[in-house]
């Protein structure tokens, strides 16, 4: 699901080209008017809420990070789903690295996984 944050991608031609520039190859849902947003009182970009077959959310991560750990909970539920994953050749990414200078740290309560700059 892309919600936009900014004017510009709203516009489904540029949502296409950022599809193919970093070869996104499921669907993307455009939420221009904020409904899906609402629905699960979203107040992040990016939030992740992998479903599982059942609709259930399974699990939450807000702001960047967690990549292996998202995509490992991803992978749990396709298979509870019947997909076969055995010969996937992917393996997990690893979380992306910020510099030294921008050490992740939360904010408190409520800004789970914002990154606080040193003073």
């Amino acid at each position: 699901m892309h919600t936009p944050e900014f004017k510009f991608e709203e516009e489904l031609e540029n949502v296409r080209a950022a599809v193919m520039e970093y070869g996104i190859g499921w669907p993307v849902a455009l939420d221009n008017d904020y409904d899906t947003w609402r629905a699960y009182r979203n107040r992040y970009w990016p939030a992740k809420y992998p479903i599982d077959k059942d609709g259930i959310v399974r699990y939450t991560h807000f702001g960047e990070g967690a990549y292996g750990e998202t995509e490992s909970i991803i992978r749990e539920l396709l298979e509870e789903a019947g997909a076969d994953l055995s010969r996937l050749e992917t393996d997990l990414p690893s979380d992306q690295m910020l510099g030294s200078r921008f050490p992740q740290q939360s904010l408190g309560r409520g800004h789970p996984g914002a990154v606080r700059r040193p003073r």
